[in-house]
């Protein structure tokens, strides 16, 4: 509950009134010889107390919010903290190029307890999800292990599944070789037309390069006459 600002008994000196601004104690205070002050110091202790939990409250959700977007920036396309592998809760995450995954605390779905143990998704061979009764479960398929997640929401399952395959196919995708286009060269015929012969032996017999008698000579040859 919110206290108004003013004057209220001092909580450490019952003897004098001290100021409340709303949010906290002031340094004036005065002497406790009026029954103006209709809130108890214990009311206003409460109220301090609140606000200081919900500031710390507030930062720990900023930073929460600054975290996932540091990791969203570094290739993250999904996150979970409630999967099991046994009977160790774990969070699991998917980024492009591979899927990380720790025991977190009982305590906090977010902090991890132990070594952050990752999947390269270049060396994924199957992904599968298999429904039960209640949940769910992946199972992520390596040439050296086979990772199951389980305990998943149905919904949850099917959305890890695909966030899986999807960075999957992408490492295959980066890993195909570049095979470089092979330009074939349109041969330039060199054979000149008879239009273009006939004004290359007029431009020689203008330029006299040839006589008339030798330009009407070629010119005869290249009609075929």
């Amino acid at each position: 509950m919110a206290v108004q600002e003013g004057w209220y008994p001092d909580p450490h000196d019952n003897t004098k009134l001290r100021y409340w601004d709303g949010t906290n104690w002031t340094a004036e205070t005065r002497e406790n010889n009026t029954d103006a002050a209709s809130a108890s110091a214990s009311e206003v202790a409460t109220s301090s107390k609140l606000t200081r939990t919900n500031a710390k409250k507030e930062a720990k959700a900023a930073a929460k919010q600054q975290q996932r977007q540091e990791l969203v920036e570094a290739g993250m396309t999904y996150e979970f903290n409630n999967a099991f592998i046994g009977e160790n809760q774990v969070r699991v995450r998917v980024f492009a190029d591979h899927i990380e995954f720790a025991k977190i605390s009982a305590f906090s779905l977010t902090r991890a307890t132990g070594d952050v143990d990752i999947i390269y998704t270049d060396q994924i061979s199957g992904v599968t999800a298999e429904r039960g009764l209640l949940f769910s479960s992946v199972s992520v398929v390596t040439p050296g292990r086979t990772v199951a997640f389980g305990r998943l929401p149905r919904s949850e399952a099917e959305t890890f599944k695909n966030a899986v395959r999807h960075a999957r196919d992408i490492a295959r995708q980066a890993a195909l070789p570049i095979t470089p286009a092979v330009i074939t060269p349109v041969p330039i015929s060199q054979e000149l037309s008879l239009s273009d012969k006939i004004n290359e032996l007029a431009a020689l017999r203008l330029n006299g390069v040839i006589t008339d008698e030798e330009y009407e000579a070629a010119k005869a040859k290249a009609l075929g006459l």
